[in-house]
């Protein structure tokens, strides 16, 4: 798998051994075949009704009284629903790269490790946000806690970029607070005063830090 001829240039000890040209196709090869497999296993076929937990979960967000509640918690719905897109098209395109990665002369050390990270972050974060056994009101509230976040997020960033940034990321903020309150999400508060996450009215509370 490994050519244990090369050696570094000045005559030392090389930080690594590349890999073969041969191990390189062979994988690179595997990854393909891999993404390409992955890619049909989500189509859905010609005249096929989509299931699962989205259309699962649409079905009970119709079902509830119109009204801002539902209007809120679909929103919040369809913010799962695109993210989730987006972290399948950036997983495959990451691995699409490493696949010509591996190919490159000299071999590279750190490029793929950074491809693979990032893929599987992507698809930790999709198996948080998708996972079957998560109720309806349990995935709302993350959907919720992600929004916040996010203008959060923004927030920080824009503190650097100047006055209109910063007022946009307030605006943005107030309308993240206003949505998840109008989804019918509550701030959770632990024994010490800090938020501990949020949670959606139901016969219990839903806790997003540790649940």
């Amino acid at each position: 798998m490994s050519d244990g001829s090369l050696v570094a240039p000045d005559g030392g000890r090389l930080f690594c051994i590349p890999i073969i040209p041969a191990f390189a196709q062979a994988s690179s090869d595997v990854l393909r075949a891999f993404r390409e497999h992955a890619s049909r296993a989500v189509e859905l076929p010609a005249g096929a009704v989509p299931r699962g937990v989205w259309a699962n979960e649409a079905e009970a967000l119709n079902s509830m009284p119109e009204g801002p509640e539902r209007d809120a918690r679909w929103h919040l719905h369809n913010l799962l629903v695109d993210a989730c897109r987006l972290i399948w098209a950036h997983a495959l395109d990451h691995v699409r790269a490493l696949e010509h990665d591996l190919m490159m002369s000299p071999p590279p050390v750190w490029s793929p490790l950074t491809l693979c990270r990032a893929t599987l972050e992507g698809a930790a974060f999709v198996a948080y946000l998708c996972d079957p056994a998560v109720s309806l009101g349990q995935r709302i509230a993350r959907a919720a806690s992600l929004r916040v976040k996010e203008a959060q997020n923004q927030s920080g960033g824009a503190a650097v970029l100047g006055p209109e940034e910063q007022a946009a990321a307030v605006r943005d903020i107030a309308e993240a607070d206003q949505l998840v309150t109008s989804a019918g999400a509550v701030q959770q508060v632990n024994r010490r005063g800090r938020c501990g996450g949020r949670g959606v009215r139901a016969s219990r509370p839903w806790h997003l830090c540790g649940d």
